[in-house]
């Protein structure tokens, strides 16, 4: 909005005849700079930025609008070109000022740009440790689950599977391992053990009878 204005100053003094016209140009963008001023502050801006913004470049710009306002204008309208020129040279102290203050805020805003870009790619690679952290612990578990189950319930259940395959087979002698285990796997184990036994018994007692009936 200043650098707009200090254009329209440098126009006019060169063109005198175009006061009306420029004069209501200027009234609106110092409506509008004033607008804006509001804005920032009442912005959450970042407080450093914001102190530079108000107090370095808000007073120059300040200071440039009196010396339009007060000095350069009411001149112009005299007709008095000396003293018009006095104020627009006023007015082309504060506008580079105020230009100066403005270099500066976008340089801290830079700066504070990359320190807050640097501490962002901070906070994502600590949060994708934590996470691949996390994914390495969950699949650490996945795994120590799977062996466990493996350990404790697939090879007792194949061990089973073997050795009723075996008594199908008519081997009488295979015995289940894991009967001292206080688990439903060793309950099963213990059972499979007594069933065997059963059967054998029960295969011995019927091949007795069948030598007592074959005998006499």
């Amino acid at each position: 909005y200043v650098i707009e204005a200090y254009l329209e100053t440098t126009k006019l003094l060169q063109d005198p005849a175009s006061l009306r016209e420029r004069k209501a140009r200027l009234a609106k963008l110092e409506a509008d700079f004033r607008t804006r001023e509001a804005f920032w502050r009442e912005s959450d801006l970042n407080p450093d930025l914001k102190a530079h913004l108000l107090a370095g470049a808000v007073p120059q710009a300040d200071r440039f609008w009196q010396a339009v306002n007060k000095g350069m204008l009411p001149a112009l309208a005299r007709g008095d070109m000396d003293q018009a020129q006095a104020a627009y040279r006023q007015a082309e102290q504060a506008y580079q000022a105020h230009r100066r203050q403005i270099d500066d805020l976008v340089s801290a805003s830079t700066t504070a740009q990359a320190e807050l870009a640097q501490k962002t790619e901070g906070v994502i690679s600590r949060t994708l440790w934590l996470i691949s952290a996390l994914c390495l612990l969950i699949m650490g578990s996945t795994l120590a689950c799977v062996l466990y189950v493996e350990r404790a319930v697939i090879q007792p259940l194949r061990s089973i599977i073997l050795r009723v395959n075996a008594m199908a087979a008519g081997n009488w002698d295979t015995s289940t391992p894991g009967c001292d285990k206080a688990n439903e796997m060793g309950e099963l184990a213990r059972a499979f053990n007594s069933f065997r036994d059963q059967l054998r018994s029960g295969a011995q007692e019927k091949a007795q009878q069948t030598d007592l009936i074959v005998s006499s």
